[in-house]
């Protein structure tokens, strides 16, 4: 799993706070304390989501969608992955 966006956790073993960079892997340790909408989505299973975390998604990244319909969600991820 990619990450969509930097996060900081705690790492449970140290229990210092560390960096989790965006587009890095997500170690697996950290795998249950890096949220879904955190997650990158690129390689189409934005299908899989559901309405409250595509819409999640969106405002996270500051899109505009048409509307609030599941399909203009959709397509405002897509033509924002397309264009990145």
């Amino acid at each position: 799993m990619k990450l969509a966006a930097t996060t900081l956790v705690v790492h449970p073993v140290t229990q210092t706070p560390t960096p989790l960079l965006a587009g890095s892997e997500v170690p697996e340790w950290a795998e249950g304390m890096v949220g879904d909408h955190l997650l990158d989505h690129v390689d189409g299973s934005y299908e899989t989501l559901g309405y409250a975390e595509l819409a999640a998604l969106v405002k996270e990244r500051g899109l505009a969608a048409e509307s609030q319909k599941k399909i203009d969600l959709l397509a405002a991820l897509r033509e924002a992955d397309a264009s990145a």
